[in-house]
């Protein structure tokens, strides 16, 4: 698919981006790092500018599968923890730890008009850049930055037709699950199933088709999700099979945790400090999110 095409087509009474942007934008598409924009609840990881800004300047990170033999599906039931003592003990405690470190951090509940002011790093073998932008909660509306300049679009990520992908829906999808881990996974694993076999993370593997869905979601709802239901998410990730914690670096080049799970080449960032969620890293290319706050207008920081 031609992200840029469809776009256009989405919107052909849109204003054109610069060239200039349009080259930026292909560079860090090329070395983007997740599975298409096919799925709906991974089709924006980054709230940043949409529309054919969007698919201009998106720094989303694409998770794809391993290569080789696609894995089997498992054969145990949804939120059965089967992994050795040694992974268990270490995806437990990270993800036990996260939980409660969310739950001493405030929330942010912002209104569908609010705007949410987002800076990142991305990361490749070869270069490394910042990238600025502004969203609405409900992703009606969106800016960036263009030639130094602060460029506020008419429309957003909800423009796409995939709500899922903005901050409101995927704090909606998350605040909407149920508390317990096994109850959660119930939902998410129906979700996972209701998902096309050949658009799932890792095909093959419902455990990280679910892995993907919960983790993306967090993603990209950096604010409207309360602290008890961030801890939920967390919980409920360490009952998933197949998922494992490594060491590796953000984009800055600064320590941190690799949550993964089986047939997945990319990894979800966490701070060792904080336990936030703070990228995602693919090989040699990663993106972090360094701010995510509400703001009064596009333009604030």
């Amino acid at each position: 698919m031609n992200d840029l095409d469809t776009v256009r087509a989405l919107r052909a009474d849109a204003p054109s981006p610069s060239g200039d942007r349009l080259d930026e934008g292909r560079d860090r598409l090329r070395t983007a790092m997740a599975h298409g924009y096919r799925h709906h609840h991974r089709r924006t990881v980054l709230a940043t500018a949409a529309g054919a800004a969007a698919a201009a300047v998106l720094a989303a990170v694409v998770l794809l599968p391993a290569g080789g033999a696609s894995p089997a599906p498992a054969a145990h039931p949804a939120g059965t923890r089967h992994q050795s003592p040694a992974q268990l003990l270490s995806v437990t405690a990270v993800l036990d730890n996260a939980a409660a470190a969310t739950l001493r951090r405030p929330s942010t509940l912002p209104g569908p008009h609010q705007w949410i002011y987002e800076k990142g790093v991305k990361a490749g073998p070869d270069s490394r850049f910042t990238r600025e932008s502004w969203t609405t909660f409900d992703g009606a509306r969106s800016a960036d930055i263009e030639h130094g300049r602060l460029v506020v679009l008419p429309y957003g990520p909800a423009a796409d037709g995939a709500p899922d992908a903005t901050p409101q829906g995927a704090a909606g999808f998350l605040r909407a699950l149920p508390a317990k881990p096994k109850a959660l996974l119930a939902v998410v694993y129906s979700k996972a199933r209701a998902t096309p076999r050949d658009q799932w993370a890792a095909p093959g593997n419902l455990d990280t088709e679910a892995f993907s869905i919960l983790m993306t979601f967090l993603y990209n709802a950096p604010a409207g999700v309360p602290s008890a239901v961030q801890a939920n998410v967390f919980r409920a990730v360490a009952w998933i099979p197949g998922v494992r914690v490594t060491k590796a670096s953000d984009a800055l080049g600064r320590p941190a945790l690799a949550l993964t799970a089986a047939g997945l080449n990319g990894d979800f960032l966490l701070s060792p400090r904080t336990y936030a969620l703070i990228g995602l890293r693919d090989g040699d290319a990663a993106v972090t999110r360094i701010v995510a706050k509400l703001v009064p207008a596009p333009g604030d920081r």
